[in-house]
């Protein structure tokens, strides 16, 4: 094929392709797995690292050892650089750590900034078979350098 046949046949598969990213990643999209998060948030590793973070991102709800459901709504306040693209990624865990339900939080204002920022998720799950499980607000890494990994976990 010439390169006009190529980018006739491309670009629509390159534009279906990038709709097909936006479209699963808007926030409020959510992966679940048939065990569901557990009630009655404990952490299980880096225990609640509130402290450590509070000058970074602030957990408004839910609060510790607080029993949630689904769907669980998730607020707070985290730094501008926290967010990409006025986004960040949550885990839910299960007590031995593994992911059971996946959500995004949403900046509530503007997220280019080096203050602190509203931000609101909800997760919806299906109801483990545990009772503890922890939570992970993800700063969001668009560069995937692990060294600019960030979490707090409740």
């Amino acid at each position: 094929m010439n390169k006009k046949t190529s980018l006739l046949y491309g670009l629509p598969i390159l534009i279906i392709a990038v709709g097909y990213f936006i479209i699963t990643s808007l926030p409020g999209m959510l992966k679940t797995s048939p065990e569901g998060i557990t009630k009655n948030a404990v952490p299980t590793h880096n225990i609640n690292n509130q402290k450590e973070k509070a000058n970074l991102i602030i957990l408004e709800s839910p609060k510790p050892g607080q029993i949630v459901n689904s769907p669980l709504i998730v607020e707070g306040q985290a730094r501008g650089s926290w967010f990409f693209e006025a986004n960040f990624p949550i885990t839910l865990q299960d007590a031995s750590g593994r992911e059971v339900a996946s959500g995004v939080a949403t900046a509530l204002d503007e997220w280019m900034t080096e203050d602190f920022v509203p931000f609101t998720a909800t997760i919806k799950f299906i109801k483990p078979s545990t009772k503890q499980g922890n939570i992970v607000l993800h700063k969001a890494n668009a560069s995937d350098l692990e060294d600019k990994d960030d979490s707090l976990v409740v």
